[in-house]
């Protein structure tokens, strides 16, 4: 979920999210990628990768879910409501997800730097 490098920008310049989803797919993964403004742009600069309209689309047979822009429609999902999917863990790669919400509907929530994060804030 998300492709532009930040909410509210029509761009994939330097876009993290699209890294990591090329090297997903150069791995033999099968990335699905959803965007609000920007499926066009991924269409065309990234031809190998399957856009899809609509969030749950990324979802349907997914082994894990990545929210790499924190677009306000992702922070507003539901993880109840997308309990029925197979999907059981969201990767928070920009800790705009409420973890309590996510792990209270059964959901394996991880956030990047999460370990480093806590050993700094200990330190």
């Amino acid at each position: 979920m998300g492709a532009s490098y930040k909410p509210s920008v029509g761009d994939i310049s330097d876009s993290p999210a699209l890294d990591v989803a090329m090297r997903m797919q150069r791995a033999g993964a099968e990335v699905r990628v959803h965007d609000p403004s920007v499926n066009d742009l991924v269409r065309r600069h990234y031809p190998e990768l399957t856009v899809v309209e609509v969030p749950a689309e990324a979802l349907a047979g997914a082994g894990v879910l990545i929210v790499a822009t924190d677009w306000p429609r992702y922070t507003a999902l539901d993880p109840v409501s997308l309990a029925d999917s197979t999907t059981r863990t969201v990767i928070d790669a920009r800790h705009c997800l409420d973890p309590t919400r996510w792990r209270a509907a059964g959901w394996d929530h991880q956030q990047l730097g999460e370990f480093r994060h806590h050993a700094v804030q200990e330190a």
